[in-house]
């Protein structure tokens, strides 16, 4: 989504790409991956931003392919929402399970797409599959509609000596305020999909409860993150 694939993480489960690049943002009146792989010590601000709403994910299985859904009501305006979901550069910095992000090519798209943009993102972190980790490399397209949707799809993965017999598909979109949202001023809705497809079924339990953990904490990696930006905005100017 912003834009970017982040690793679905589990202590002893599954850990996968979750793109940034597939989210909605809802907005009222105002306005889905998660994709990276990584980990960094977040930035400390002066204050505190406050602590994002429970997030929910629903995951429904079909064999080896695993459907996601979430939706973050965020307190801030869509360009905020916008801007930290598409930031790749900074997704090491806040976003679980990313060591690596970064943007390799850029190109705008036909004005029949809204005037959007297509990028290539590769990112780097870790893929986990019950008690085995392997180092991941992904390389992500992303197209972009501006502070609307943010839809990427893995193309390559580079698993080591897991490859071929791990990931099979990513696809993950945010969207902003998609059409039916209510509208509230002063809020943004942050719609999220994944869909996750593996060469190699996991355990029945294991494999959902895993998708599931992993995408709520990356999402609520973007709330506050989301949250934080919005609070460093509305403070004074220092002169």
């Amino acid at each position: 989504m912003d834009g970017s694939a982040s690793l679905f993480r589990h202590s002893d489960g599954i850990r996968a790409p979750c793109l940034l690049g597939s989210h909605s943002i809802k907005q009222p009146q105002q306005a889905p991956g998660p994709l990276t792989m990584g980990t960094a010590t977040p930035h400390t601000p002066e204050r505190e931003p406050p602590m994002p709403d429970a997030v929910k994910v629903q995951v429904q299985r079909n064999g080896r392919r695993f459907d996601a859904q979430a939706v973050l009501d965020l307190a801030a305006d869509a360009s905020t929402v916008w801007a930290t979901i598409t930031d790749y550069a900074a997704l090491p910095r806040f976003m679980p399970g990313i060591r690596a992000c970064r943007v390799i090519e850029r190109r705008g798209l036909p004005p029949a797409q809204q005037g959007g943009e297509q990028l290539v993102v590769q990112q780097e972190g870790e893929f986990r599959f019950l008690l085995f980790a392997q180092n991941m490399k992904v390389t992500l397209t992303i197209e972009h509609q501006p502070l609307r949707v943010a839809h990427a799809k893995a193309t390559a993965f580079d698993l080591g000596l897991l490859k071929g017999s791990a990931i099979e598909i990513f696809e993950g979109r945010y969207e902003i305020d998609p059409a039916g949202s209510p509208r509230r001023s002063g809020r943004v809705q942050l719609h999220y999909s994944a869909v996750i497809g593996l060469h190699l079924p996991p355990p029945p339990v294991i494999g959902s409860v895993a998708v599931r953990q992993n995408l709520e904490a990356q999402l609520r990696a973007v709330a506050a993150e989301v949250a934080r930006r919005q609070l460093n905005q509305a403070r004074p100017v220092k002169k």
